[in-house]
């Protein structure tokens, strides 16, 4: 057969009536039980790995500040605690002789270097 053929062939098929009923109570029954479905399985899909996620956030947070012996007397910034974990060799230097004006940062020039830069000697 030719595809026109094919093609008139199922042109002449047609439901009756009470086939088009049918087919009509299937498709909005389906349409209303699968919304119904979808709105339980979402909601359970989702809710279950975000309380997982919140249980295991939870649970690390509390580990970390309860188990592991954080203190509360943290060392003030810019000080060193002489024997406790801040006290390393490799610590950057605390920052002095500079200023800033408005979006502009400003270091002094030391005595040291002014001389290197042709500056006169204080």
């Amino acid at each position: 057969m030719k595809k026109e053929d094919l093609m008139a062939a199922f042109d002449k098929i047609k439901p009756g009536p009470d086939e088009e009923k049918i087919m009509l109570n299937n498709i909005l029954s389906r349409k209303e039980s699968r919304k119904e479905k979808a709105m339980r399985t979402l909601s359970m899909k989702k809710l279950v790995p975000v309380l997982g996620l919140v249980i295991i956030i939870a649970g690390s947070l509390l580990i970390n500040n309860l188990w592991l012996g954080r203190s509360d007397s943290m060392t003030p910034e810019g000080e060193i605690q002489p024997d406790g974990l801040d006290a390393r060799e490799d610590m950057v230097a605390p920052i002095t002789d500079q200023f800033r004006i408005d979006d502009r940062h400003y270091i002094l020039l030391q005595d040291e270097l002014r001389e290197e830069f042709g500056f006169p000697a204080q």
